[in-house]
């Protein structure tokens, strides 16, 4: 019974996540951008001058589809290469100020979809569901990380 019971929630986050994702999706292409534009847009926003490098860790991608999705956003105006200072082959993320105004716009369009997605939900139970989320991403993060040290010791 309880395999059965996290078997069918774990279905049910990967579904939410899913139907999320679709929600954001057409949101962002009400403004002809795609939902991984928006969000390397909100992540140098709120990390400006991280590397690109970093931005792909972070993301969980390629390199190369953060450069291509920079490419991009540097094309628009939103988001500036700069060298860094520490590495002659890093390229480092700003924001130009023609971002602000699609910035805000973005904010508020994520903002309607959660408040669609969490609509009749309580306060305090959203910051139970907060901690029961970060505690399920802890045990799988380390689940990975002791997978990664079992196979690296074969």
């Amino acid at each position: 019974m309880v395999v059965e019971s996290r078997r069918s929630v774990g279905m049910q986050i990967a579904d939410l996540a899913r139907v999320t994702r679709t929600a954001v999706d057409k949101k962002a292409r009400t403004m002809g951008m795609t939902r991984a534009q928006w969000a390397v847009l909100l992540k140098v926003s709120h990390a400006e001058g991280m590397r690109q490098i970093d931005l792909a860790q972070h993301m969980g991608v390629e390199p190369i589809t953060v450069a291509r999705l920079v490419d991009r956003l540097e094309m628009m105006g939103v988001i500036e290469r700069r060298a860094d200072p520490d590495d002659r082959r890093a390229k480092r993320l700003f924001l130009t100020p023609t971002a602000a105004p699609l910035l805000t716009e973005v904010n508020a369009l994520v903002d309607d979809v959660f408040a669609t997605v969490f609509a009749g939900v309580e306060p305090e139970d959203l910051s139970v569901f907060s901690a029961m989320l970060g505690r399920l991403h802890s045990n799988v993060v380390a689940s990975l990380s002791s997978e990664s040290e079992e196979s690296d010791d074969a």
